[in-house]
């Protein structure tokens, strides 16, 4: 788990987005949610974003900030 920064930094760079997108995708993001990165093809690969499937029960636990 990292802060919302970091995570939306590694994103920025796995889709290949200008700074202004990284901001959006920071102000996205969602308290305790997983995204998961990896290795692909010589890059950084998002394999997923925001995700909260720990939390399918209780929608009201999905929160963003």
């Amino acid at each position: 788990f990292s802060s919302g920064g970091v995570i939306s930094r590694l994103a920025q760079q796995a889709l290949d987005v200008p700074a202004q997108r990284a901001v959006e995708l920071n102000l996205a993001i969602r308290n305790a949610s997983i995204s998961e990165f990896g290795p692909g093809r010589g890059r950084l690969r998002l394999a997923s974003f925001n995700t909260l499937p720990h939390l399918a029960h209780d929608r009201a636990l999905w929160t963003h900030f």
